[in-house]
């Protein structure tokens, strides 16, 4: 493929919008957008002593309904996945985990959307809100969930967050 312009049409701090216009394969003129988020994000999977899952609920601007999905976030500067999932975890829940395991990562939109997103898994999580720091535009509660209250949930439609099923799909997966 050859390049024939790259140019950012639209940006909001981090995020671009890029349009990219080139030559494929077979000479034809193709035009595709690729957003750059700016970071790559880590998903956390936080698990209490008992298995219970902790997700948050979280409106956000265009939802009608709060929406369930594990806490994550950008990873910032130099931080690696651990770290980043550390300070999510703390930030967006109040909790912190004895363990913290990295299970891989995935692109969820190859192609279209610049981004990586990192699964760590974190064991015996204990919440204290007292602790929980949330960013001026994070309107974030959270919930206990066994697993079988997990997939039902999700069986049902009413967790809908494709995050939540694919790092689930991470949960025996051994990354070494």
């Amino acid at each position: 493929m050859k390049s024939i312009s790259d140019k950012v049409v639209y940006q909001n701090g981090p995020l671009k919008l890029r349009e990219l216009i080139f030559e494929d394969n077979k000479g034809k003129t193709r035009k595709r957008n690729l957003l750059e988020m700016g970071c790559d994000a880590v998903v956390i999977v936080p698990q209490n002593a008992t298995g219970d899952y902790l997700l948050c609920t979280q409106t956000r601007q265009g939802m009608e309904n709060p929406g369930y999905e594990f806490p994550s976030g950008g990873i910032e500067g130099s931080e690696n996945p651990i770290d980043a999932a550390r300070r999510e975890l703390l930030e967006e829940t109040g909790s912190i985990s004895s363990r913290l395991e990295y299970k891989g990562s995935f692109v969820p939109l190859l192609g279209l959307v610049d981004l990586t997103v990192h699964i760590v898994y974190a064991y015996d999580v204990v919440q204290d809100l007292s602790k929980q720091e949330l960013e001026g535009h994070e309107d974030i509660s959270t919930e206990w969930l066994s697993k079988d209250r997990l997939y039902e949930l999700m069986n049902s439609g009413i967790i809908r967050c494709g995050y939540v099923s694919s790092a689930l799909k991470f949960e025996d997966f051994d990354p070494r």
